[in-house]
Formats: C-alpha cells, structure tokens, sequence
C-alpha cells in the first residue's frame, strides 16, 4: 500500500481511537465483526478464532484505510 494513501487514526491515552477517523474505523470494526463469515458465533473467545479469520479481518480493515 502506498504510504501517502493511509489515514491516521489518533488514540487516547487508554488506546481507544478518537476523532472522526477513530469513530469511522470504531463502527467498521464494529460491523466488522458481526459478519459470520469473519466472527462465527459459535466460537466465545477471540483466543478460539482461526488465525485465518483474524487475518481476513485485518485484510478488510486495510482496504477500508
């Protein structure tokens, strides 16, 4: 990816994203992970989620920013 074409997204002092941008990419998230095909609801720890599905989540938030 181009470095002239990613977003900053500042963070609180807890780690929580602020402003506009963080408020875009908290809602995305959100969104995000209430797709079955990302999240299924039958796992009830982020430590039981494929690797794979992690990363297919990341991928998607990049193309987003």
């Amino acid at each position: 990816m181009d470095p002239k074409s990613y977003i900053a997204v500042k963070m609180d002092k807890r780690g929580r994203f602020i402003g506009d941008e963080g408020s875009t990419l908290t809602c995305f998230i959100g969104s995000l992970v209430r797709r079955k095909q990302y999240a299924p609801i039958n796992l009830t720890s982020w430590k039981d989620m494929p690797a794979q599905d992690k990363n297919d989540m990341v991928l998607q938030i990049e193309v987003l920013y």
